[in-house]
């Protein structure tokens, strides 16, 4: 019922009014939304977006989210499909989001962020299935480069700059790697910061360089940290540091520390597992114990066939110790395996 006041205003006058009232609440209904890895979605409006935060307006004032805590963002006027595939690429499954990405034509989105959004999830989808070899790694490098050179200052910014340098080792662009893991190491957030130094060990161990490689495990071991991140990335930068004492002739110090690991962490974490079995069996390999070696890498293969590139790791191994172990019918199957599963990969070319 309209208060008694507005009966004696002319009937347009109201009409007015209400379409004012009623625009105002419509505009308070478009909103972005924040995702973030962990904690409940902040919604409001987008008003900048750096590669070290994103600026949102919600309900307090603006609110400064850093770039490495966010999951994805959905913004006003986003299609379902487009905030699906976000959210699928953030659990891993890369195939699932292209086939919604692929459907999404950028001259129907609203906004700039949201056509900016797209190309990133292509390439980044792209290369990380190139990273499993589902994908040609050349040419998401090229997608990846696309989208950085032309979007210096996205919150994607180190997402990109990470998968560049995976996918610069891959391809034997050792040199590029480095690039990309050092200005990952220039980031404001000291867990990206440490995992960098983590993935510039795992290229130098690439490389067969174990003194370098452990030396780059040594500062992330020993980093003074607290995050759930960044004691993860010491675990992982433990098992790469075993494998370079197994390089360096030193089987039974890395298995040791192999151990030691597999006794204070849970096995739920399946990619940690499967590279520390995988490294196992490599240094048992080396040390042709190669019985234990067929069980460290089956470990892998039977519990973390889910975690795709240690699991092609494993089958190219399988493949070497059931033929030292006279097991050819069993080699063969495990040669299948991993031609058929993962063609793409390095291991699968080896």
């Amino acid at each position: 019922m309209l208060p008694s006041f507005a009966l004696r205003l002319p009937f347009k006058s109201i009409c007015y009014g209400m379409i004012v009232t009623l625009g105002t609440s419509l505009e308070s209904l478009a909103q972005d939304r924040i995702f973030p890895i962990q904690g409940a979605a902040v919604s409001g409006v987008v008003q900048e977006i750096t590669k070290d935060k994103v600026v949102i307006q919600a309900r307090g004032g603006n609110q400064n989210v850093p770039s490495n805590t966010i999951g994805w963002i959905v913004f006003e006027g986003d299609p379902s499909s487009f905030s699906r595939s976000k959210e699928f690429v953030s659990k891993g499954q890369f195939e699932e989001s292209l086939v919604e990405l692929r459907k999404l034509d950028s001259a129907s989105l609203k906004s700039d962020y949201s056509k900016k959004e797209l190309e990133f999830y292509r390439a980044f989808a792209e290369g990380k299935l190139a990273i499993l070899g589902k994908g040609d790694a050349a040419k998401s490098v090229e997608s990846l480069l696309a989208f950085v050179s032309a979007n210096k200052d996205s919150n994607h910014f180190y997402e990109c700059t990470e998968l560049l340098g995976e996918l610069a080792v891959q391809l034997g662009r050792y040199d590029k790697a480095a690039l990309y893991f050092g200005a990952l190491s220039r980031a404001p957030f000291k867990e990206v910061a440490i995992r960098s130094r983590y993935l510039e060990a795992r290229a130098l161990l690439a490389q067969n360089k174990f003194a370098e490689a452990k030396k780059a495990c040594g500062e992330v071991i020993n980093s003074a940290v607290n995050d759930p991140v960044s004691l993860r990335t010491q675990k992982l930068a433990a098992v790469v540091a075993a494998r370079c004492d197994s390089g360096e002739g030193k089987g039974e110090a890395a298995l040791a520390s192999l151990q030691k690991l597999i006794q204070d962490n849970d096995s739920s974490d399946g990619d940690l597992f499967s590279r520390i079995y995988n490294a196992q069996g490599e240094c048992l390999l080396k040390m042709n114990r190669h019985e234990e070696a067929a069980i460290a890498f089956l470990h892998t293969d039977l519990l973390f066939a889910n975690q795709p590139e240690g699991h092609a790791e494993a089958l190219y191994y399988l493949t070497q110790v059931w033929a030292k172990l006279g097991e050819n019918q069993r080699a063969a199957e495990a040669k299948e395996k991993l031609t058929s599963t993962y063609a793409g990969t390095p291991w699968a070319k080896k």
